[in-house]
Parts: structure tokens; C-alpha cells; sequence
């Protein structure tokens, strides 16, 4: 073979070779994209359906006067009746609903539709301290029973800016899995990350975690997700967060929900 043919063969191999690395590129670019992809999709449906449920409970519970008279007017058995009546109709019309509680500013339970709770003190919680100092909807994410709730606490407010009591909502979030069956798999998995760096994590295997953990102190592994977020200050509504985990660097997508200060982030197991 002459030297000719054989650099034309040397020339015909190094092009079959770049265009077999090129196309083995594009599809990984490809399928990079697609996943990418996949996870914005995934996040998107996740948040909508959780700012649909906070949407709902605020809504549910826009007119606090019954319960703010009741509260001036402990004695009053009419406003009673009305703000137990009140907190039926508000459990009634809030999907997974699982407790509609009224708390006075000490903390203590005066009325809930979970009656084993009527007397106890809940002074303690996150709730009642911000509520008390800033006087807005103050809500968490938290698991009771193994399942994931979210807890929607209003301040209930008369005459000049007092507030008199608060109002605690519990819903259960377990169904919302369903809304993000399609994108759910092997390779994916989902965290609801609340505004105090605290997140839940789903996955298509063990479904809910059944405790919550806080991804505001790591920042490797999960927990890079909400450290990312905290460091970009959710400046931006959705996007693609990049992070260590397990020393590679890995891409997830985060979709931010409108009026809560949650977020929903989508990303490999």
C-alpha cells in the first residue's frame, strides 16, 4: 500500500472516530438536556400543587372576625358556637386537612377540630413567636405521624393591629406524590424546601421521608439543594441549581412557589 493510500485511510479513521465521539456527545447533550428537562417539569408540577394548597387554606380562612369576636368575648356562647361552626366549614373545604386549630397569644389551645388538643399549650412553637412579633401567615413544612403536613398559622387581628389568637391549619400533603407520578422514577427525587431551610425528600421507592431535616447547616450531599437555593436568595422564580455530591459535581432544577417562600427541587436520588 503506498503512502498515499495509507494517509487516506489515516484521514478516513480519524473522521469516522470524530464522528463517532461527536455524535456520542450529542448524545449525552441530548439526554443531559432531556433530564434536565424532565426535572424543571417535575419541580413546576410539584410547586404549583403545593402553592395550590396554600392558596386554598388562605383563602379558606380570609374572614377572621368570627373568630377574632370569639376571642374578645370568650363567654359569649352564640360566638362560640360560631367559631367551632367556623372551624368545621374550614376543615371541610381544605383538601387533606387534618386539623383546624385556634390558639390565644399565650399559646393555648381554646378550640380545635382535633378535640384531643383543646387546653393544651402550643406556646412553644415557631408559629406563635413569629406571629407574635411580626403579626403575618407564618407556615412550615413538618411531618406528624409519618406524614408530610404543611402548617399554615394566621394571625387574627381586631381593632388597632392586636393580635388577639392565631389560627393553625394542618393539610396533609402525602396525595400531591400523584401529581408528579410521570416524572418520579428510579433516578429522580423531589425535596420541598420551606423558608426556614427545613426539606422533605420523595422518592419513587420509600415514597415520604418520615422526618425532616434541616438543609441549611451541610453543604454537601441533599442538603447542597436548599444551600443553593439560600445563596442564590431565590432571586430567581425556577432554574437549575449545580452542586457537589459525593465529590461529582451533579445538576438539579428548583422551582420557587409564588407567595409562600418555599420551593420545590428536583434532582438525581
Amino acid at each position: 500500500m503506498d503512502n498515499k493510500k495509507k494517509a487516506r485511510r489515516i484521514v478516513i479513521i480519524m473522521i469516522v472516530m470524530i464522528a463517532v465521539v461527536a455524535a456520542l456527545g450529542a448524545g449525552l447533550w441530548i439526554e443531559e438536556q432531556s433530564d434536565e428537562k424532565n426535572r424543571q417539569q417535575g419541580a413546576d408540577t410539584l410547586a404549583k400543587a403545593v402553592g395550590e394548597r396554600y392558596t386554598q387554606i388562605v383563602q379558606n380562612t380570609g374572614e377572621t372576625g368570627v373568630w377574632a369576636a370569639y376571642l374578645e368575648n370568650p363567654a359569649d356562647e352564640t360566638g362560640e358556637t360560631k367559631a367551632q361552626a367556623a372551624l368545621k366549614t374550614v376543615q371541610s373545604k381544605t383538601a387533606g386537612s387534618l386539623s383546624v386549630t385556634l390558639m390565644n397569644t399565650s399559646g393555648q389551645v381554646l378550640m380545635s377540630t382535633d378535640g384531643g388538643q383543646t387546653g393544651k399549650n402550643a406556646g412553644n412553637t415557631n408559629a406563635l413567636k413569629q406571629l407574635n412579633t411580626a403579626g403575618q401567615v407564618y407556615s412550615e413544612l413538618s411531618v406528624e405521624k409519618g406524614l408530610p403536613v404543611m402548617v399554615v398559622s394566621r394571625p387574627l387581628i381586631q381593632g388597632n393591629d392586636t393580635i388577639v389568637g392565631v389560627l393553625e391549619i394542618k393539610s396533609d400533603l402525602s396525595a400531591l406524590k400523584n401529581q408528579v407520578a410521570d416524572q418520579l422514577d428510579s433516578n429522580m427525587s423531589f425535596w420541598i424546601v420551606d423558608n426556614n431551610g427545613k426539606g422533605l425528600r420523595l422518592t419513587a421507592k420509600a415514597g415520604w421521608e418520615t422526618a425532616l431535616r434541616d438543609l441549611s447547616k451541610d453543604k454537601e450531599g441533599p442538603s447542597a439543594l436548599a444551600v443553593g437555593l439560600e445563596q442564590q436568595t431565590w432571586q430567581e422564580s425556577q432554574g437549575i441549581l449545580r452542586y457537589s455530591m459525593d465529590g461529582e459535581q451533579t445538576k438539579a432544577a428548583y422551582k420557587t412557589i409564588d407567595g409562600l417562600g418555599w420551593a420545590v427541587v428536583a434532582g438525581p436520588r
